[in-house]
């Protein structure tokens, strides 16, 4: 068996994963994030009136982001891959950013198993230099 990757090969698999996933979310902005009259970052999902998961009103008006630890009221500390590669219910299978999106998701599975849901890239790859086998797939767990 090689020996497993190096963490500056995964760093760099991940940051390509992720900077491309950031182009695709810039090109076709499927989430329509921005600040309504009153201030408030609102979203696609936000201003819907579908009930997302069995969320309060309260809660619904709130970013699918919410409640997380990594964010500030500046946005996201930390470079999550997986929540760049996430959208929820709303936007459509037919979205362009949705079939950008879910062919890198498929790809950071098959090459690296970076697909850990709100968790820094420090965690990612600690998990990937765990689960990973020598040619930097991800054998079964």
């Amino acid at each position: 068996m090689q020996p497993k990757m190096s963490r500056r090969s995964l760093e760099k698999i991940y940051d390509d994963l992720y900077d491309r996933a950031q182009a695709i979310l810039d090109k076709y902005n499927p989430c329509d994030i921005r600040k309504d009259k009153a201030g408030h970052v609102t979203c696609v999902c936000t201003r819907s009136d579908s009930n997302y998961c069995g969320r309060t009103k309260e809660q619904q008006k709130q970013l699918c982001c919410y409640g997380c630890q990594f964010l500030t009221k500046n946005g996201c500390r930390v470079r999550c891959l997986m929540c760049k590669l996430h959208l929820c219910h709303t936007i459509p299978y037919s979205h362009p950013a949705r079939k950008a999106l879910d062919k890198l998701q498929e790809e950071a599975w098959e090459y690296t198993g970076f697909l850990q849901i709100r968790r820094s890239k420090r965690f990612a790859l600690d998990h990937a230099l765990d689960h990973l086998d020598g040619r930097g797939r991800l054998w079964s767990l």
